[in-house]
């Protein structure tokens, strides 16, 4: 009888430790730390703090691409670097970013390219629904990117609409006309419609200071005449890549769940959930096990 009601104090244990875990993954939040590397811009000469970052919440570093860093070499001469995005200190990617989304505290470094005026391009960044409709004006970007570079272009936030990549990247040339970026959006909210049915999945885009944060209200199923029923939660749906490079044909290069990682601390909280449960079915194993012989030696 003592045996019983340990392994019924265990599985309760483990029960409450299951279900506090979906409160602390909702209220904690994270830093995210920008340092400028081995040069000095306007605005960031050292490392600067962000806090109170929710898990899943976005941030970028839109507001230092473009800057320029001025300094002189070995004989005198200035030179010029111009900040191109950021990339995970630390870590040796290949592809910088210019919005990363934060599943833990996350450490950035600029990155650059060298200025040359002889040899500088235009490029045009475009906002589009799938049909080709504008969703917002073409932006015309002047002699602000350097033959032979892959510029990071962030997205903008579009309420109701969500793009197909947090930043796309492609090697710019010569030809201005060939160095188009173009954000695909497509709608928040899907309606599928099937015989005697309609079918809407509402997926919210919320954008705040600190970044653009998408969540899914769920499924509302309407049947024939005044009857249908109403199904709540769901899952994250049309979740943008975290970037796209136009050269290899609209390939997703980075995601957050597929090995690259923007962040340098890792949350444990789908660890902790696996652990939880794996938990709980060995105590629950045990406890039928352990009845089962009981009952066999009453027998």
């Amino acid at each position: 009888m003592k045996t019983i009601k340990k392994i019924f104090a265990s599985l309760l244990t483990m029960g409450m430790l299951f279900t506090s875990l979906p409160v602390m993954a909702e209220g904690y939040t994270y830093t995210v730390t920008v340092s400028p590397g081995n040069h000095t811009i306007e605005g960031l000469s050292d490392t600067a703090t962000f806090t109170s970052y929710a898990y899943g919440s976005e941030f970028n570093v839109n507001d230092y691409i473009g800057k320029v860093a001025t300094e002189t070499d070995s004989e005198g001469n200035k030179v010029e670097y111009r900040v191109l995005g950021a990339r995970v200190a630390g870590k040796d990617n290949k592809y910088t970013q210019a919005t990363f989304k934060i599943t833990g505290n996350t450490d950035l470094v600029l990155t650059y390219v060298q200025n040359d005026t002889s040899n500088m391009t235009s490029y045009t960044v475009r906002y589009v629904d799938q049909d080709g409709n504008k969703l917002l004006d073409d932006e015309f970007h002047k002699d602000a990117g350097i033959i032979s570079t892959s510029p990071v272009i962030p997205y903008k936030a579009i309420d109701g609409y969500i793009p197909q990549a947090y930043n796309l990247t492609k090697t710019l040339t010569e030809n201005v006309d060939e160095n188009v970026f173009t954000f695909r959006y497509t709608p928040s909210t899907v309606t599928v419609v099937t015989p005697g049915t309609t079918t809407t999945e509402t997926v919210t885009t919320t954008t705040t200071d600190q970044g653009t944060t998408t969540t899914t209200g769920g499924e509302t199923t309407t049947g024939g005449g005044d009857q249908g029923t109403t199904t709540t939660g769901g899952e994250e749906t049309n979740e943008p890549a975290d970037l796209i490079n136009l050269d290899d044909e609209e390939q997703p290069l980075a995601n957050l769940d597929d090995g690259e990682s923007s962040t340098t601390s890792q949350s444990t909280f789908p660890t902790a959930y696996v652990v939880a449960g794996a938990g709980l079915l060995v105590l629950v194993l045990a406890l039928i096990a352990f009845l089962r012989s009981k009952k066999q030696e009453q027998e």
